[in-house]
């Protein structure tokens, strides 16, 4: 069996703690009815990318996308030892996925532009959620708080949806769950292990994205700093309310999806295991 990588953590925890717990029958079943149950939702959240997809590939103004920031490009890439030791210039490559076409995309930056994207600072305006009008989006993601599940996030899904969307729906999804964009950015690294033996710079990433998919090749768009847009004013101009209508705490981790209304521009629907309703009211 070859070593796994960038593997689930909730698994990961729970194997760990059903192969300590083998002599305690009770914690035993215990975890491995967690275990059980962690797996399913997974199961259920890849069954529902599905049933998306299939609805949007069959419904013009139903679009679903996938998306995720892939692990960062290094420059230079070369196999000489001591460049290992070496600090790296960045590439870092924005993953979607138009489900209804099964188009990947990628918008691609560095550090030479613009740094990471930091969670209170900046967000990408150039995407392809502005090739959308007046439609229904449905926006699937990994389940990361820290990326995806933060007020930066849903700040920006309150401004995008002005004047374009009817409604976004955007559901994070479990780890177990694989994305359309870990099966594009595994082509990416597959053709970079087998065909690319140095890049030198960043542009040659560029080349190598586009490169990557031979029958499906990636749409690549070259992101320059003025195309990313500030949430400074966006925190100024909307409050962060962080409990529902009947006053009760709604916790973002334990957030299974948010859904975005324009009929509703300062409202965020959440639902865990029961729905509730935030009110981002204007200051």
């Amino acid at each position: 069996m070859s070593p796994k990588s960038d593997t689930c953590p909730t698994c990961d925890d729970l194997n760990n703690k059903i192969l300590a717990t083998k002599d305690n029958e009770e914690k035993y079943q215990e975890y491995e009815v967690e275990k059980e149950l962690h797996l399913r939702k997974a199961e259920k959240g890849q069954k529902n990318i599905q049933m998306q997809t299939v609805q949007a590939k069959n419904d013009s103004k139903y679009h679903v996308i996938t998306f995720d920031l892939q692990q960062a490009l290094p420059t230079p890439k070369i196999s000489t030892r001591p460049a290992f030791y070496k600090r790296k210039l960045w590439t870092y490559n924005l993953g979607t996925h138009n489900c209804g076409i099964g188009v990947g995309h990628s918008y691609v930056w560095n550090e030479i532009g613009e740094k990471r994207i930091r969670g209170n600072s900046k967000l990408l305006e150039k995407s392809i959620l502005m090739t959308f009008m007046e439609t229904l989006l449905v926006a699937i993601s990994d389940n990361c708080c820290g990326e995806n599940k933060n007020w930066n996030m849903i700040f920006f899904c309150l401004w995008v949806i002005s004047g374009r969307f009817k409604r976004i729906e955007q559901f994070p999804v479990p780890g177990d769950t694989m994305l359309p964009n870990d099966r594009d950015f595994a082509i990416v690294e597959r053709y970079v292990r087998w065909q690319v033996q140095c890049v030198y710079s960043p542009d040659e990433w560029i080349c190598v994205l586009q490169l990557s998919a031979k029958s499906n090749p990636f749409k690549v768009v070259q992101i320059q700093q003025s195309d990313f847009i500030s949430t400074t004013e966006l925190n100024l101009f909307l409050q962060r309310n962080t409990v529902n209508k009947n006053k009760e705490s709604i916790q973002l981790r334990n957030c299974a999806s948010m859904v975005f209304q324009e009929s509703e521009p300062f409202t965020v629907t959440f639902y865990e295991h029961t729905a509730g309703e935030i009110q981002c009211a204007q200051k």
